[in-house]
């Protein structure tokens, strides 16, 4: 009877310690998993665009060209002349033209086709940015009213690792605070 008294204990000691060790592992692997929750929210709910310090690539987007073809249709297009309007070319980070940037150089590219675009179109680099890791931006402005940025921007599209030009509409000095793009 001793014998059985005794197993009865150590058989409910040990049921009593699997559940301890048992409830305290759930919440260790709860809290691993708040905080790997808040953790990934934090990071999911951070956007490229918050990220970039382009003010100019906030602007609201008139049109985007992807290998030579735009998103918006000729009738739009159209009533994109005459308007004051930046291009923002968003690049992949590790174009062997945009190594020249490393050196602090913004005034031109590594890339003959790409400068003498620049060139045709009056185009000056005036600023640089990063957007994430594998991407980067560049904001051309123009010298002078860009007569033409449809092509300019479709040409500018074409070089090899640019992911994309945006013609942006340069706010009055009324709207700046009124017209961001939130894309």
């Amino acid at each position: 009877m001793k014998v059985l008294n005794n197993l009865l204990q150590f058989g409910l000691l040990t049921i009593l310690s699997i559940m301890v060790v048992s409830c305290s592992s759930d919440q260790t692997e709860t809290a691993d998993a708040n905080t790997t929750d808040v953790e990934s929210t934090e990071i999911n709910t951070r956007s490229a665009s918050s990220k970039v310090s382009a003010k100019a690539y906030h602007y609201n987007s008139l049109a985007t060209f992807k290998e030579g073809f735009a998103d918006v249709d000729l009738t739009t297009l159209a009533t994109l002349e005459g308007k004051k309007v930046n291009l923002v070319v968003l690049y992949e980070a590790d174009a062997p033209w945009a190594e020249i940037f490393s050196t602090g150089v913004y005034k031109e590219t590594g890339d003959d086709t790409f400068n003498g675009l620049m060139a045709s179109y009056e185009l000056d680099i005036v600023q640089q940015f990063a957007i994430d890791e594998d991407n980067e931006g560049l904001v051309l402005e123009p010298n002078a009213l860009l007569e033409n940025p449809v092509e300019a921007a479709r040409e500018l599209s074409l070089i090899k690792d640019v992911l994309m030009v945006q013609i942006k509409e340069v706010p009055q000095e009324e709207d700046l605070n009124t017209t961001a793009d939130v894309n």
